[in-house]
């Protein structure tokens, strides 16, 4: 029974900590967030349109997160790896989030889903599916 708590514990704190940054970096364009824990720290690697958001002037942004995490968290020696999404079209989370924010923004769904599935297109995809409900 113990172990299986800690397995659960360490869900939900993985859990907290992806909420947090996603959170803390929605103006960068989050794609995807890995966390890795080894003996001497725990890696970060998070998947971004921009990455310069998430670095700051100076590396600022970054340090304050990587305190805000072993601060609030518990995180052990946060070392966090920025990647830049390569073609953010052909990455169906941040196409989803940039289709309902045109529709949050414009109102018309079959117009945003036009353009995206056009931009998906031409950044070299054969098809999408796209769904709005």
């Amino acid at each position: 029974m113990a172990s299986e708590k800690k397995f659960i514990q360490k869900a939900l704190s993985d859990f907290e900590v992806k909420a947090f940054l996603q959170r803390e970096l929605e103006q960068a364009g989050v794609s995807s967030i890995q966390i890795q824990k080894t003996p001497i720290a725990t890696r970060i690697a998070i998947a971004v349109r921009r990455p310069g958001l998430v670095v700051g002037k100076k590396g600022q942004t970054i340090k304050d997160i990587t305190g805000a995490l072993q601060t609030n968290y518990g995180v052990e020696n946060p070392q966090i790896e920025v990647i830049e999404v390569q073609q953010p079209s052909l990455d169906a989370k941040l196409m989803a989030e940039k289709i309902g924010r045109q529709i949050e923004i414009k109102g018309n769904v079959k117009t945003a889903m036009r353009f995206a599935l056009r931009e998906i297109m031409s950044a070299g995809a054969i098809g999408a599916e796209i769904r709005a409900a």
